[in-house]
């Protein structure tokens, strides 16, 4: 283990702690089980327990492979795939373009194929789920709005 590591660990669980403290002060809506506090509290426990990890037991990659060609572009890839779905996501709709990013990236992050092909539409159906019905945010139908 190295010592960046192990302050990156404890970077990101000083994070999360923090985003969990701010979202506590959140004001709670009268009459609703669930407030604007769950999602940064959520977010702020995931951040704390991936530091921990990251702090307990971090992965590294050889020199050689992290400074590779592949190697940046296999850590860029992701960005670039979530940049394109923000540009297409109007137009194509939510459920195509979650659908295209969680199979673009879990094949760049080497997932088998039968997994790559399950874990879109099971995360995006829970994604869509959670926003459009039980929140009620409106995402793009896109061109599955079209009359067929």
């Amino acid at each position: 283990m190295t010592l960046p590591d192990r302050i990156g660990g404890v970077a990101l669980l000083m994070l999360g702690v923090a985003v969990v403290i701010a979202s506590l002060g959140l004001p709670a809506i009268p009459g609703q089980p669930v407030g604007p506090a769950i999602f940064p509290t959520v977010l702020g426990v995931a951040l704390g327990f991936s530091g921990l990890i990251i702090f307990a037991k971090p992965e590294r990659q050889t020199a050689d492979e992290a400074l590779s060609v592949i190697g940046t572009l296999r850590l860029l890839s992701p960005v670039a795939v979530l940049i394109l779905g923000y540009f297409i996501m109007e137009s194509v709709g939510f459920l195509l373009t979650g659908f295209l990013i969680v199979l673009i990236i879990s094949l760049l992050l080497r997932g088998s194929v039968v997994g790559s092909l399950l874990l879109p539409v099971v995360m995006t159906v829970v994604i869509y789920t959670i926003f459009a019905s039980l929140l009620r945010v409106p995402l793009p139908a896109g061109i599955l709005s079209l009359p067929w």
